[in-house]
């Protein structure tokens, strides 16, 4: 039973701790640690704005779980149990809901304009495909041709039919021959490059949307891409409307009435997912209050999705979520059918996963410790070899257990990083604490002077510079032009590229695959005195015949 795998909520003793406890079974006593340790992170590596952010995203967003429901075990539910369900309003329950959206969503905002725990000032889409659509989505409506390649690739994954498919690249051709009102184009033109192209396809795909240029063929067809939400300025109305209803649902259900308690729980999701007043975030902090009203209720926590769930449309999980505003039915027996297996059936403990995420959480609060101590700058230039050695196999190989024969041993190797780790942070100390202007070396980590960092106007010679040795016009700047990275369709694209700048002075070139297995070439160190060198040393007739990679 129930009572056997969780404490009753009249048990639990809040802790006042500011700082999470790293131990992921520190909410064990209301929560189900794998709702955190067995949750699927989500890919924000093009919205970080340097090589620590890229980093310690992933960690970020674990450390970000594990606040929020921390969160919830000390102040929402303690409140709870004293003051009994009559004491909430709506209004408290809508500061509930910022406070653990500016926890949970820490990490996502990265690169956004807006804070987390407040409601975005932009239109809010749902992209079923997951944010990699929205950017490729964006870049090709922008004028961006090679994006139409990865549109393909995320359509396949989601196993979206060549009809289907072929509908939806025609609405996108026809959005993007849309022109824009000139004040609107002109402010999209004077975006950064790198993210010009993007801005210009979202303007237009939203500009067709509320100028009402789609008829409902397209309507429909543009449904199977994206929801676009309400605008920005019914957000508070909404959201009034809907914590007025659902505390009004939460304090009159039974709990032993299985009906009122998935409408109750439906209420609850749909409401934040629907409303979607988040940048980012909004599945998770409805997620996040269906769990605290279940804990509220003295009903065992629940993880609404197994691992792979998400991608697989043919899981309960998929059908409930696609099936929620048409027929809500699926999402209520979805629920029911999660919380009575957890009631009958207890928890299924996952030993190895929480020590991972232990791991995780570590390294992530020690890179975090060296970025507070000694600044991003400083952070930045930090090497830690082997730490970038174990994130992509943590996150990537182990999640794909069939690639891995031990995770034990993957966890041990984090465990020893977490030591070189450590060493490192040491040596840094003393470093500024004797002010000493030389670079500090060590065994696991270099400090170097900062790289000088380009204006956008030379950032955009070095693209040029780029384009005319490589015919590829998508490099992504970074570290404020030091750095740049090209998305290939495919390896071979990749390699052709790679060859082409491997033996150029003042660059520092190799290929390489970002989550998802997307083919990329990075240069790093870039030299713009040497390259501008070497872009003469070409020019006018000496460059070699290339032709645009496919």
């Amino acid at each position: 039973m129930f009572s056997s795998n969780s404490s009753n909520l009249s048990h639990a003793k809040p802790n006042n701790s500011t700082q999470p406890n790293l131990d992921p079974s520190a909410i064990a006593d209301e929560f189900d640690p794998a709702i955190v340790s067995m949750f699927q992170y989500e890919n924000i590596l093009d919205q970080c704005h340097s090589e620590f952010d890229k980093h310690m995203s992933c960690y970020g967003q674990y450390y970000d779980m594990l606040k929020a429901y921390q969160f919830a075990k000390e102040t929402v539910l303690p409140f709870i149990r004293q003051q009994g369900l009559n004491a909430i309003s709506p209004e408290r329950l809508q500061n509930w809901l910022n406070e653990a959206h500016a926890k949970i969503a820490n990490t996502l905002v990265l690169g956004t304009d807006t804070k987390a725990g407040e409601f975005s000032p932009m239109q809010v889409m749902r992209w079923h495909w997951g944010a990699a659509a929205q950017n490729e989505v964006d870049n090709f409506v922008g004028g961006n041709d090679q994006a139409l390649k990865r549109i393909t690739q995320l359509a396949m994954s989601n196993q979206v039919g060549k009809d289907l498919l072929d509908q939806i690249v025609r609405l996108l051709l026809f959005i993007r021959a849309i022109r824009l009102p000139k004040a609107i184009e002109k402010q999209c033109r004077n975006r950064p490059e790198d993210v010009r192209q993007a801005a210009i396809g979202q303007n237009k795909l939203m500009y067709a949307y509320a100028g009402r240029m789609l008829n409902r063929e397209q309507l429909n067809t543009l449904s199977e891409l994206v929801v676009i939400c309400i605008p920005p300025q019914e957000y508070p109305a909404a959201m009034k409307a809907f914590t007025k209803n659902l505390v009004r649902k939460w304090k009159s259900c039974s709990v032993n009435d299985n009906k009122q308690l998935s409408e109750l729980l439906l209420t609850a999701y749909k409401g934040v997912a629907g409303i979607h007043p988040y940048v980012n975030g909004n599945g998770r902090v409805a997620t996040w209050l269906m769990n605290v009203i279940l804990r509220s209720l003295d009903k065992p926590s629940i993880l609404m999705r197994d691992k792979c769930d998400k991608d697989d449309p043919k899981s309960s999980y998929s059908i409930a979520i696609k099936m929620i505003d048409t027929d809500p039915e699926f999402f209520k027996r979805h629920v029911l059918a999660r919380l009575n297996k957890v009631m009958t059936e207890g928890r299924v403990e996952h030993k190895t996963e929480y020590d991972l995420l232990a791991a995780r959480l570590r390294l992530y609060e020690i890179h975090q410790e060296i970025a507070t101590t000694f600044g991003k700058e400083i952070a930045n230039r930090i090497t830690i070899h082997n730490i970038i050695v174990i994130a992509p196999i943590l996150m990537s190989k182990y999640e794909k257990s069939q690639l891995v024969s031990n995770p034990i041993t993957l966890l041990d190797s984090a465990q020893r990083e977490l030591v070189l780790c450590k060493e490192a942070l040491v040596k840094l100390r003393k470093q500024v604490a004797t002010a000493k202007p030389t670079p500090v070396k060590c065994s696991v980590s270099t400090i170097t002077t900062a790289a000088k960092a380009y204006s956008p106007i030379e950032i955009s010679e070095i693209k040029g510079i780029l384009t005319e040795i490589t015919s590829v016009n998508t490099w992504t700047a970074y570290s404020k032009g030091t750095s740049m990275m090209h998305q290939a369709s495919n390896e071979s694209d990749a390699k052709i590229v790679f060859e082409k700048l491997a033996n150029i002075k003042g660059l520092t070139t190799k290929l390489g695959k970002i989550h998802g297995g997307i083919p990329v070439v990075q240069i790093a160190n870039i030299n713009l005195v040497k390259l501008r060198e070497h872009d003469q040393s070409i020019k006018p007739d000496k460059k070699p015949g290339i032709s645009q990679s496919n």
